[in-house]
């Protein structure tokens, strides 16, 4: 019983793991930059501001610990995987 119980959460561990993704940024410049993440079907899935040698990153399921942007759009940040993601970044105005 004990094995099949152990199976059984790597299995679902496994299967978690695959549901989503995530995207790390770093602004390996020496300006301030504003990368805005956007998802393969079209969505914002925010942006940030990041210093010079700052680091952050995004992912697409409810419940991430370091969110890109503030205003999320309904599929944003979803159960589903959006990825590829495209990355824009922006000099600071």
């Amino acid at each position: 019983m004990k094995k099949h119980t152990i199976l059984l959460s790597a299995l679902f561990l496994g299967m978690g793991a695959a549901a989503h993704a995530s995207v790390f940024l770093y602004n390996d410049s020496g300006f301030r930059l504003k990368a805005v993440v956007i998802a393969a079907n079209g969505t914002k899935m925010g942006e940030k501001m990041l210093d010079p040698e700052q680091t952050g990153y995004v992912e697409d399921f409810i419940g991430q610990s370091d969110p890109v942007g503030q205003q999320q759009t309904p599929e944003g940040n979803s159960n589903v995987s959006v990825t590829p993601y495209t990355v824009f970044w922006y000099c600071e105005k």
